[in-house]
């Protein structure tokens, strides 16, 4: 129920980078819980979100949007542009936390309304450099290789909470990654912290010699 609930709530939002992430999730969770038939029932489910996603896209904002070819596409696009001229110039420590908004006209970003780049690697690179994106690259490959291997051990040894909630929390890290490529999803303080708990949960009950285990 919760689960009808929360994807529900995604998809009202009519938020492209968001409902793609979601779609991509669910068929990652699917194909790793269930190998060909889950995959089927993946894409049947991917299908069926998509359509309602883009349902809900062309009736809540502009058929423009649709087209990528909306103000606040194109003004993304611009912050991002800007974001990466920058890179080049202090790679190695970047410019430094939110110094992007004090130098925002002079730097090239579009617009009066100071904001972010909308994408996690830009923002990252650009304001820590890019040793630190590395390390977040790093950090979600070790994350994914970490749950992709507790899920396979929970399975060999038929724990299908675990698996299940190691097959989740992949999925999870998944779409948040994907949607951290439009969106600053560090920056956003509910979503980073939903993340965090998630991974805790996930690792801390996934444990192979936690106590409920072996009673």
């Amino acid at each position: 129920l919760l689960s009808l609930v929360f994807t529900a709530t995604l998809l009202l939002t009519a938020t492209r980078s968001v409902t793609l992430s979601l779609i991509l999730a669910v068929t990652l969770m699917a194909w790793w819980s269930g190998g060909r038939r889950g995959l089927l029932a993946g894409l049947l489910a991917a299908g069926l979100l998509g359509a309602l996603g883009l349902s809900i896209i062309g009736t809540s904002r502009q058929s423009i949007v649709a087209r990528f070819s909306d103000d606040s596409t194109l003004r993304r696009i611009g912050y991002m542009q800007a974001g990466l001229r920058k890179i080049p110039e202090h790679p190695i420590l970047g410019v430094g936390m939110d110094a992007h908004g004090v130098f925002w006209k002079e730097w090239g970003f579009p617009g009066d309304y100071i904001t972010h780049t909308h994408s996690t690697p830009i923002q990252i690179a650009l304001d820590r450099g890019l040793p630190a994106l590395g390390c977040l690259i790093w950090f979600f490959v070790a994350i994914c290789r970490d749950l992709a291997r507790r899920s396979r051990a929970a399975r060999a040894r038929q724990d299908l909470w675990g698996a299940g909630l190691a097959v989740g929390v992949l999925a999870a890290t998944v779409g948040f990654g994907l949607s951290a490529l439009t969106n600053y999803n560090f920056g956003d303080s509910e979503t980073l912290m939903l993340w965090l708990l998630l991974l805790g949960v996930g690792q801390g009950t996934m444990e192979e010699n936690a106590p409920w285990q072996t009673s």
